[in-house]
């Protein structure tokens, strides 16, 4: 038997009433020494944070799968200008792109350019987990084939093929209809912008056109009773019979 080396657990989020199982995963991790790997949607945060044992073991560098890449502000002509200088910082679409773009397996090797960046961004909606998916399928929809490397029209029918499920979904994103997004508010996460929004509206502002409301007047003070002047209460009457009395070994 091969002995373990990383441990997968996938959906995450399905795990809100079974810490039974995410306790074994984390020791399984830690007594063996194995790698752990979480997956799940945004919504698995939620799971991990209600526990402070699950809080302070799943703590991990952002992990940017279900968040969109802008695609960068340029002309193609910059663009492409930009893919050819050595010393240019590139943006995080096109970082990303640039750290796997090399790894293909067809028997030609097609650089990237402007078009490819633009096409896959715009078939990936900017997810990097479908970008990397189209990539790969688009190379094996080529290999062995009389055209084999990689064009725009290797990245359509990989598109075509691959995103039949999703198809909804990118259709959504890619269209901003946020009243279809709403079937995958889990998938989605949290929509910070909307919240920042919302808050900045909701928020009290002072209104410059509109004089301040006068302060309210000091309602008259009562008089005040010095306390050497304050009538003295009359003690109560006590009845020496209510008295506790001790036994008369214990009062000696």
């Amino acid at each position: 038997m091969r002995p373990v080396s990383v441990l997968i657990v996938d959906e995450v989020q399905l795990l809100k009433n079974n810490e039974s199982l995410l306790n074994f995963a984390f020791n399984f991790a830690n007594t063996n020494k194995v790698l752990l790997v979480m997956v799940g949607t945004p919504e698995s945060v939620t799971v991990l944070e209600e526990n402070p044992r699950f809080m302070r073991r799943a703590e991990a560098p952002f992990d940017t799968e279900l968040q969109q890449f802008a695609f960068p502000n340029c002309t193609k002509e910059e663009y492409n200008a930009n893919l050819a200088n050595p010393n240019w910082l590139p943006d995080p679409w096109t970082w990303f792109l640039l750290s796997f773009w090399d790894r293909q397996f067809t028997s030609r090797h097609a650089p990237l350019t402007y078009d490819f960046s633009l096409e896959l961004h715009s078939d990936a909606v900017g997810i990097p987990s479908y970008a990397v998916k189209l990539f790969a399928a688009a190379q094996l929809k080529r290999i062995g084939t009389s055209r084999d490397w990689l064009d725009s029209d290797a990245l359509k029918e990989a598109n075509t093929a691959c995103t039949k499920v999703s198809k909804a979904y990118l259709d959504a994103l890619r269209e901003k209809n946020y009243l279809i997004l709403k079937r995958y508010a889990d998938f989605n996460g949290i929509d910070w912008k909307a919240i920042a929004t919302k808050a900045a509206e909701t928020k009290p502002t002072a209104n410059k056109n509109t004089a301040p409301s006068p302060a309210p007047s000091p309602s008259p003070a009562q008089p005040v009773v010095a306390k050497k002047d304050a009538p003295k209460a009359k003690p109560l009457p006590v009845d020496p019979a209510d008295l506790p009395r001790a036994p008369e070994k214990e009062f000696l």
